[in-house]
């Protein structure tokens, strides 16, 4: 016969037990690897704009800023506790020379920062920049968010560019900025996802 304490205790954890009586640890979610390309309009339904100019065109998802310096963010529907990777092929548009950004969960990277030829990478305050601008508009460039135990690295290239304490969770946003146009011809994300928190936007509206 269980014990009141016994009871208390699988009440509070939100625990199951098995039939001997012993408790069930509470089932975390499995990781999952989710592997998008842009051949159709159809590809961006799995997606939130808030605004700005988003489109599908020649197996490349395009978006643009407007001018007036809204944040015109496309973020992925899904909310993630735990983001194991964030893996990007994509750029700056030819003629468009700043503003590809990123954020992932409270992480985020301005690349080709408008202001100087730096580019910029924070978790709320800024935490670290470039001595250059790293990407060349009409190339593209690989982009990886990697958890590495405790801390979180981000890669260009294969090249680390920055990397910090901290763990990745939440969302993913795509983001050009001040007329820029940004082009993603590839996107994976990897992590464990949370079905029960919908998406509206961003989970850490980045700036």
């Amino acid at each position: 016969m269980r014990t009141l304490r016994s009871l208390l205790l699988v009440a509070l954890l939100g625990a199951t037990t098995s039939a001997c009586g012993t408790i069930a640890a509470p089932t975390r979610p499995a990781s999952e690897t989710v592997r998008l390309t842009f051949t159709t309009p159809a590809d961006l339904d799995g997606w939130i704009a808030t605004d700005g100019r988003w489109r599908v065109e020649d197996g490349v998802l395009i978006g643009t800023a407007p001018a007036d310096g809204t944040y015109p963010y496309l973020t992925f529907a899904r909310h993630f506790a735990e983001i194991e990777e964030v893996h990007v092929v994509g750029g700056l548009a030819a003629g468009s020379a700043h503003n590809f950004r990123m954020a992932v969960g409270p992480a985020a990277a301005i690349f080709n920062w408008e202001s100087k030829a730096i580019s910029i990478f924070r978790t709320g305050a800024i935490s670290g920049t470039s001595s250059d601008a790293l990407l060349v508009p009409g190339e593209d460039h690989e982009i990886i968010f990697r958890q590495e135990g405790s801390g979180w690295r981000l890669l260009l290239d294969d090249r680390i560019v920055h990397e910090e304490m901290g763990l990745l969770h939440g969302t993913v946003t795509l983001y050009p900025m001040l007329g820029s146009t940004i082009r993603v011809k590839e996107f994976a994300i990897t992590g464990r996802p949370l079905p029960s928190i919908e998406v509206h936007g961003p989970s850490s509206p980045p700036n």
